[in-house]
């Protein structure tokens, strides 16, 4: 799930916006505890920025919607509005978690 510091300062509305939209925020926000539930040993918890090289801020949201990096079903003033913010297209924090049996 990208991280607040994506959205830059006065993203507030943006990243409600995307964060409402997750059906299951809880698998989102809390991976490792849906890992440690399924019985998996949670060895590394990660958060990485990536900056999106050829990435046009029009199509940016719908191609991370698609991808699963924001919600595929945003609603599309949230696109709209997530295009319009740049930044929040061409870098996204990401969350890697590393489990295993």
């Amino acid at each position: 799930m990208p991280a607040p510091r994506s959205f830059g300062w006065g993203g507030g509305a943006l990243r409600k916006a995307v964060r409402d939209a997750w059906r299951h925020r809880s698998a989102v926000e809390h991976p490792e505890w849906l890992a440690a539930a399924a019985d998996f040993a949670v060895l590394a918890d990660d958060r990485l920025d990536f900056t999106l090289d050829g990435v046009e801020a029009s199509k940016g949201a719908d191609e991370l919607c698609a991808a699963g990096v924001y919600p595929p079903d945003l609603p599309e003033r949230a696109r709209a509005d997530l295009a319009a913010h740049r930044s929040a297209v061409r870098t996204v924090r990401l969350r890697r978690v590393v489990a295993r049996r």
